[in-house]
C-alpha cells in the first residue's frame, strides 16, 4: 500500500516537473519568437533607412543636373539619345573641360573652316556677336534656359537681336527638320555616316546620334518617327569627339573619330543650373 502511494506521489511529481518544463520551453520559444520579430523589424527599418538615404542621394543628383543616355530602336537606324535633365543648354568658343563640374555635355557645334580657326556662320556667345563665314541653312538660339531651332529664313534677325540684348547664344548649322518636315541636305545625300543632331525631344534639349552608319535621309526619318519637329546638324566625322556627365557625375566619352579633336573651335553644351 505504501509502495503504491509512493509511486503515485512520484508520478504526480514527474507530471508537475514535465508541465513546468513544458511551460518554461513554451515561454522560451515565445521569447525567441519575439526576439526574431524584433530582429526582422530592425532589419526592415535599416533597409528602409538605407533606401530612403539612397532616394535622397538620387534626388540630390537629379537636382544637380545630369544627362540621361538611352537608346531608341526605330528599326533603322538605332538612335543614341543624350537628354538634359535639370540643366540648361549653352554655346561656347572656349573648350569645356571635364574637370569643370558645371558642364554636363560638350559636342562640336558649327563647322570649322579650312583655316582651322574660323567658325562657319556668324555666332553669338554671351551676347557678343562674332563674325564667321558662310551662311548655313539653320540656327540654334539659346536665351536663358530656352532653346529654339529654326531655318535661317525664320526670324534670324529677331533672335540675333534678342541673343545680344539678353546675353544669350546663337550658332549656325545645317537644318535637318523644320516644323515636322524633312529638309533636303545635299552635302550628305546618299552617304552612309555616323550622324548627330541637336533637337528638343520630349520638350528637353537633346543630342541624338546614329548607332552605326546611316544616310542622312534615314537619320531624319528615324527622328521624325519619334516625334522630333525641329533639328539641326552637328559637326561630325573626325570632329566627333564628345562627352557627357551621367547621374553619378561621371564623364563619359562618345563619338567615333577623334582625329581633329584638337581643332574643334566651338561647342554646344549642357550646363548645371
Amino acid at each position: 500500500m505504501k509502495l503504491r502511494l509512493l509511486i503515485t506521489i512520484l508520478s504526480i511529481l514527474l507530471l508537475m516537473i514535465n508541465i513546468a518544463c513544458s511551460g518554461s520551453s513554451k515561454k522560451e520559444a515565445e521569447r525567441q519568437a519575439q526576439a526574431e520579430k524584433a530582429r526582422i523589424a530592425e532589419k526592415i527599418r535599416l533597409q528602409d533607412s538605407i533606401r530612403y538615404q539612397d532616394s535622397i542621394k538620387l534626388e540630390l543628383k537629379k537636382d544637380s543636373g545630369y544627362v540621361n543616355a538611352f537608346k531608341v530602336d526605330t528599326i533603322f537606324p538605332k538612335l543614341n539619345i543624350y537628354q538634359l535633365i535639370n540643366g540648361k543648354p549653352g554655346y561656347t568658343v572656349i573648350r569645356p573641360q571635364k574637370e569643370n563640374q558645371k558642364y554636363l555635355l560638350a559636342i562640336a557645334a558649327s563647322f570649322t573652316a579650312k583655316d582651322l580657326k574660323t567658325v562657319i556662320g556668324n555666332h553669338i556667345v554671351d551676347g557678343v556677336k562674332i563674325q564667321g563665314t558662310g551662311n548655313p541653312s539653320g540656327y540654334c538660339a539659346i536665351i536663358g534656359k530656352k532653346m529654339v531651332i529654326k531655318s535661317s529664313k525664320d526670324s534670324l534677325q529677331y533672335y540675333t537681336n534678342k541673343a545680344i540684348s539678353k546675353k544669350g547664344d546663337l550658332f549656325r548649322q545645317i537644318l535637318l527638320i523644320r516644323n515636322g518636315k524633312a529638309v533636303p541636305c545635299d552635302p550628305f545625300r546618299g552617304r552612309a555616316l555616323i550622324l548627330r543632331a541637336i533637337t528638343l525631344y520630349q520638350n528637353k534639349p537633346t543630342v541624338i546620334e546614329t548607332e552605326g552608319n546611316a544616310t542622312i535621309e534615314d537619320f531624319v526619318n528615324a527622328m521624325l518617327k519619334i516625334g522630333v519637329t525641329n533639328a539641326i546638324y552637328c559637326d561630325m566625322g573626325s570632329w566627333s569627339y564628345a562627352w557627357y556627365r551621367n547621374i553619378d557625375g561621371i564623364a563619359k566619352d562618345f563619338g567615333t573619330n577623334f582625329m581633329n579633336t584638337d581643332h574643334q573651335t566651338n561647342w554646344f553644351v549642357f550646363e548645371k543650373l
